[in-house]
């Protein structure tokens, strides 16, 4: 089970963030769980309004840090 699918259960979830999915209308919130709140590649945090881009697999990475 998801974290996102753990909060719709009412089952406790660290949350740590949400993105904003551009490009909907209206744009779509994901909420970020604390493991998955930082970038996998350089191992930072994310932080308010920086871009970040999700794979097909569901992971996100700053777009700087997966654009390598």
């Amino acid at each position: 089970m998801g974290d996102a699918d753990k909060l719709v259960a009412g089952i406790a979830a660290p949350v740590c963030g949400v993105t904003t999915e551009c490009g909907t209308d209206p744009p779509i919130e994901h909420i970020l769980s604390a493991e998955d709140a930082e970038c996998c590649i350089c191992l930072c945090p994310y932080e308010d309004g920086v871009e970040l881009r999700e794979l097909p697999c569901n992971h996100h990475f700053h777009c700087t840090c997966i654009e390598k």
